[in-house]
């Protein structure tokens, strides 16, 4: 038995030792550079909706296009001081029109929305959470629907896809 233990101990040490090292030469491989807040999760599958803690104070919904600076799409401004609770943001397609919800959690009746609708064909949302910032997903339009599939299969690619596709990156920003 205290081999064993002994043992354990000895693996236990020798990876801390390994994983320290690592941690020393590669030090930006280790840290979260996510702008997300800590009061912002996702609470279903796809993660089309997330929710945010009150304390979180004022939500706001970012948009961009590939190559361009993020702009406010939408926020809960107007709401915030008025109500209290914590609210919920969501992201939908419904034929072609792409929709961004903040919603208070407990009477979604509340909300504000934000719709945008184009000319092309097919339209998706697909989760996709940026390591390096606050984005969660992005908004794809297109004409063939091969495109759409193809950036859902791989959505770090969706920049080559943008002269064929309308692309739309959306994140979720708190103050």
């Amino acid at each position: 038995m205290k081999k064993w233990v002994a043992w354990l101990i000895g693996v236990l040490v020798v990876g801390g030792v390994v994983y320290g090292g690592i941690r020393w030469f590669f030090p930006d491989e280790f840290v979260n550079t996510s702008t997300l807040s800590e009061y912002v999760e996702a609470i279903d599958d796809p993660h089309t909706t997330f929710l945010v803690k009150e304390a979180a104070g004022i939500v706001q919904v970012t948009s961009r296009m590939p190559g361009e600076e993020k702009s406010d799409w939408l926020s809960n401004e107007d709401l915030v001081d008025a109500y209290t609770g914590d609210w919920q943001v969501s992201f939908a397609v419904q034929n072609t029109e792409q929709t961004a919800v903040i919603s208070l959690k407990d009477d979604e009746a509340l909300s504000q929305d934000m719709r945008y609708t184009n000319d092309l064909t097919y339209a998706a949302y697909v989760p996709y959470p940026a390591p390096d910032g606050n984005e969660v997903g992005l908004f794809v339009s297109a004409n063939d629907r091969s495109v759409i599939d193809a950036i859902k299969k791989a959505p770090k690619t969706a920049e080559t896809y943008k002269d064929k596709a309308e692309i739309r990156y959306v994140g979720i920003e708190t103050e």
